[in-house]
């Protein structure tokens, strides 16, 4: 059985899923899924099907074709990074583009006003922020 077949197949069995409702899911058909878990005709997925699994089952693609994760360069993260990185793994596709708003928004926000209190026309970020609202 080919590597990314027992993964699918594993992801299957802890969650539950019927071949055929992950072949539904995916818009494959029940028999691909078969083929690709049994190693039927030396069949794999191809990019479209391990992109719409990994989606499917929240996994990483680099998991699900190697069975591992890929390291984050440690000399690019501090130690609170970290920490943060891993819990935003844990969020599903929909609340990570969320967060990412919020975060754009939070630093256009600091933007913006690093802008006006550097400003020489600007007195205060007090006033600054009372005029605009006004």
């Amino acid at each position: 059985m080919n590597e990314i077949g027992k993964r699918i197949k594993k992801l299957r069995g802890q969650r539950n899923i019927k071949a055929i409702e992950l072949a539904e899911a995916i818009g494959a058909s029940q028999g691909n899924i078969s083929d690709w878990e049994n190693d039927k005709k030396k069949s794999t997925p191809t990019a479209k099907y391990l992109i719409a699994i990994a989606n499917f089952f929240d996994v990483s693609l680099d998991w699900l074709m190697t069975g591992e994760e890929r390291a984050i360069k440690q000399e690019t993260l501090n130690f609170d990074d970290s920490d943060l990185a891993k819990k935003i793994n844990l969020l599903t596709h929909e609340e990570k583009l969320k967060l990412e708003g919020i975060i754009e928004g939070f630093l256009l926000a600091r933007e913006l006003y690093s802008k006006k209190v550097t400003s020489p026309n600007s007195t205060s970020g007090e006033e600054a922020a009372t005029n605009e609202t006004a």
